[in-house]
């Protein structure tokens, strides 16, 4: 997803309407919850 990022900014961006920085900072969050719940399994 790291890698992705900017890919799925743009496309939550363009789905949502919402501002980039947002749909980053959104994308940052779904990043961060990702990994903590992938370090449980």
């Amino acid at each position: 997803m790291r890698e992705e990022r900017e890919g799925l900014a743009e496309i939550e961006h363009a789905d949502t309407g919402k501002p980039m920085p947002m749909a980053y900072a959104e994308v940052g969050g779904s990043i961060a919850y990702f990994e903590l719940y992938g370090s449980f399994v």
